[in-house]
């Protein structure tokens, strides 16, 4: 088991294990009010398309991407009550994934196309108005180019490029 952090948890460990007694800052003003995470514009469309598929035999992988560290060396911390130091860490980090790697790879068994075959695409959600970080648009460009349908999407069932119901018809025909 692991600990993940994405790129700005992690620059945040380091500061703070430079600067231990520098902690979180409370933010300025009033609290905010936090929208539950299945309110969320992105949640709500990932859970769209994952029912979609799922109706249609796909198994769908959330795709973790970024650095860990090994539950394991936490808790050896834990019991000794200490801090642990980044230079301690050493090759016990661990990278996942890659760099603009999709939130979800679908895949399902096509033994109508022969013995072990299967179909498999690659889904980017994002909220309304939002695009992808460049990254995250060459990963999709490098899996299109191998014949894996990949796209991004911030809407469900629309008239746009970036609709899922669509672009999913097209590709698949159903």
């Amino acid at each position: 088991m692991a600990i993940r952090m994405n790129e700005n948890q992690f620059k945040m460990f380091q500061e703070n294990q430079r600067n231990p007694s520098s902690g979180p800052r409370k933010p300025a003003g009033q609290p905010r009010a936090k929208k539950r995470k299945d309110e969320l514009p992105e949640n709500i469309l990932e859970e769209q398309i994952k029912g979609f598929l799922a109706i249609r035999g796909w198994t769908v992988t959330r795709n973790h991407v970024g650095r860990y560290i090994p539950l394991y060396v936490v808790m050896q911390a834990a019991e000794t009550h200490r801090v642990i130091q980044v230079k301690e860490l050493g090759g016990r980090i661990v990278t996942i994934g890659t760099k603009g790697q999709c939130d979800y790879t679908a895949s399902r068994p096509r033994p109508d196309l022969g013995f072990g075959m299967h179909q498999r695409c690659h889904i980017e959600t994002k909220a309304p108005g939002k695009t992808p970080s460049p990254e995250q648009k060459e990963w999709i460009r490098q899996r299109n180019a191998l014949g894996e349908p990949s796209a991004w999407f911030d809407d469900y069932e629309g008239d746009w490029d970036t609709s899922f119901v669509p672009w999913y018809r097209t590709h698949f025909g159903e």
